[in-house]
C-alpha cells in the first residue's frame, strides 16, 4: 500500500504544478473556458487519483499512526484540491488564496510522504 500511495502523492503534487502553470498562463489568455470538454475530464481525472489517496491515506493512518496527520487535515486537503483544480481554469480566482490553496494541499501530501520515506528507510 506504501508504494501506491506514494505513486499517487507525486501524481498529486504533479497535479498541482499544472494547476499552478495553467493559472499562471492558460487562465489569463483565455476569456472563456469549455467546461465540458476542459474543466470536467480534468477535474474527473485529478479527483479520481485524490479520491483513491484518501482512502488509502485514512487506511494508513490506523497502522503508521503519523503523529500530525488527522483525518481532518486529509480531508481539508481533498476539499482544497477540489478547488485548486477547478480555480485553475478561471482567471478571476485570486492569486493569493490560490497559492495558499496549493501549498496546503503540497505540504499534507509531502508529509505523508516523509512519514513513509522515513519508516522504510
Amino acid at each position: 500500500m506504501n508504494t501506491k500511495i506514494l505513486k499517487n502523492s507525486n501524481k498529486l503534487l504533479h497535479i498541482t504544478g499544472e494547476c499552478v502553470s495553467r493559472f499562471e498562463n492558460d487562465a489569463k489568455k483565455k476569456d472563456e473556458v469549455d467546461f465540458f470538454n476542459e474543466v470536467k475530464p480534468a477535474f474527473e481525472e485529478a479527483m479520481a487519483i485524490m479520491n483513491e489517496w484518501k482512502e488509502d491515506v485514512l487506511t494508513w493512518r490506523i497502522t503508521a499512526r503519523p503523529k500530525y496527520l488527522f483525518p481532518a487535515q486529509i480531508d481539508s486537503t481533498v476539499e482544497n484540491f477540489e478547488q485548486l483544480v477547478l480555480q485553475s481554469f478561471y482567471k478571476e480566482s485570486k492569486p493569493i488564496r490560490f497559492k495558499n490553496m496549493k501549498q496546503s494541499v503540497d505540504y499534507v501530501i509531502e508529509q505523508v510522504i516523509a512519514h513513509i520515506q522515513m519508516k522504510s528507510s
